[in-house]
């Protein structure tokens, strides 16, 4: 049975009417981070293991700011993946996950990121945008996102797609982020980024 989903609602609720609990179902019923923190971490390992794919998890919202989602990414040390550019360099092309922290509710994107071989703290990314979901380019990203999906669909877990997010959001309130495209839209109610 599908449920239907009405994310103006759940926009509302959280810009409007500033709920902290909306959704009622674990792990978002509790209203405690570190519950749904690890949830999350335990279903990358989940996603790690069964996919043999290794994952970086962005701390600290961008090391500024709120941001109402985690950021994953998901990648392979494999040819496909590869996106090299210079020697001393590591750059791979993979899946970002996005997932709310208050919702059950996840997007797909693609993503680069590169590090100096000596020094892997050097790590230079992508940024979360509208324009990037469900924008899986690369054949073995996409392959992976397959996979994924199958796994947080069995944790109770949703895709919301880019058809879906791009609806222009006008409801009297300001959005407080960075990472709009053009127009204010529902990813923007839902995945923001405070700086």
């Amino acid at each position: 049975m599908t449920k239907i989903i009405n994310l103006l609602d759940f926009i509302i609720q959280i810009h409007l009417e500033k709920k902290h609990i909306i959704w009622h179902e674990a792990p978002f019923h509790t209203g405690r981070e570190s519950t749904v923190v690890t949830f999350y971490q335990n279903l990358y390992k989940q996603v790690k293991r069964r996919t043999k794919a290794l994952c970086y998890v962005e701390p600290d919202s961008y090391s500024s700011g709120y941001a109402s989602f985690y950021d994953a990414w998901f990648y392979k040390k494999t040819p496909d993946f590869d996106n090299k550019f210079a020697a001393d360099i590591e750059s791979y092309e993979g899946l970002v996950v996005l997932v709310h922290k208050h919702l059950p509710y996840y997007v797909f994107m693609q993503g680069s990121k590169s590090w100096k071989t000596a020094d892997p703290a050097s790590r230079s990314s992508y940024l979360p945008s509208r324009k990037l979901v469900d924008n899986l380019t690369n054949d073995a990203v996409a392959g992976l996102a397959i996979e994924v999906e199958k796994i947080l669909t069995a944790k109770g877990l949703r895709r919301l797609k880019q058809a879906a997010l791009d609806t222009p959001l006008d409801i009297g309130v300001t959005i407080s982020t960075v990472l709009t495209d053009d127009y204010v839209s529902f990813y923007d109610g839902l995945f923001y980024w405070e700086d």
